[in-house]
């Protein structure tokens, strides 16, 4: 669905280490980098996402750092993402608790206890030691706040304790992940970053083109002359409404902005798109 070239990742990371705070301190300067190149790559990406879609890219990020760093193992990864895989099923009783774990739920406990077996040790017998505690934990308000009982709160880390989320309340990860970026990178990336036409301006220059993917009925133009008033640019600023026999006049305004600095407009791309080849080889 979503697709980056390696010249625009390329152009946001040579931006980033531009725009960063220098320090003469390598460590200090590296560390700084690496902010200001995360922010600027997840500032950007976002901008072309759906707003359900941006958590995701958050908790991404995030993994993605925490695995670099040997946080996050391999194992733990992989009955996140997708249950509990192949394991050894040879001794696994029945589920003793069909009421509120289903089969597949079940399977992950079983599998997780096979693999931390260390910090695990007596997980699985524990739903029927401690039915009730484990009832009460399953039926908290709040499961993401809630104690993991019989003691394998202090043994997991934040992660892992994603996964046991995932067996008893799978419904609760999404504000998990949300309270996982937060605590791991920073609450800034488990929120929408606000996206504002100063900050679109900022981020692209003459040779890279903003492109506006509008839901029905939303109209950015009058914000854009808002902006460009702003700028003092109004006269500058030319649009056109695209259509069949709207080609030359588009080709012109765009030939006329090459010359003398114009912000060109072409509006609704959608109703032109035999146009679409040529324009972008007009920008390429």
């Amino acid at each position: 669905m979503y697709q980056y070239s390696l010249s625009y990742v390329k152009k946001l990371f040579s931006d980033a280490i531009k725009d960063s705070q220098k320090s003469d301190e390598i460590d200090e300067r590296i560390e700084i980098l690496i902010k200001s190149i995360t922010k600027s790559i997840y500032n950007n990406i976002c901008r072309g996402l759906f707003e359900n879609h941006k958590m995701i890219y958050s908790f991404l990020i995030c993994t993605s750092i925490e695995k670099n760093k040997g946080e996050i193992d391999l194992p733990a990864w992989n009955f996140l993402l997708r249950g509990a895989g192949m394991y050894d099923s040879e001794n696994q009783p029945e589920n003793p608790l069909p009421k509120f774990l289903k089969d597949e739920a079940w399977n992950l406990a079983y599998a997780f206890e096979q693999q931390y077996d260390d910090k695990l040790e007596g997980f699985c017998n524990s739903f029927l030691n401690k039915a009730s505690s484990w009832e009460t934990y399953i039926n908290s308000d709040d499961p993401t706040e809630a104690r993991i009982p019989c003691g394998f709160n202090d043994e997991l880390d934040s992660f892992e304790k994603l996964i046991i989320l995932k067996i008893f309340r799978p419904e609760s990860l999404g504000f998990a992940f949300s309270k996982f970026i937060s605590e791991k990178l920073s609450p800034y990336y488990s929120e929408s970053p606000p996206s504002t036409m100063e900050g679109l301006y900022a981020d692209s220059d003459k040779i890279t083109p903003v492109i506006f993917v509008l839901s029905q009925g939303a109209d950015p133009t009058n914000q854009l002359i808002k902006f460009a008033e702003f700028k003092n640019n109004i006269d500058n600023f030319k649009y056109i409404s695209l259509g069949q026999g709207q080609d030359s006049i588009a080709s012109s305004l765009i030939e006329q902005g090459k010359k003398n600095g114009n912000w060109v407009l072409l509006q609704n791309c959608h109703l032109f798109k035999s146009w679409m080849l040529t324009l972008e080889n007009i920008v390429s």
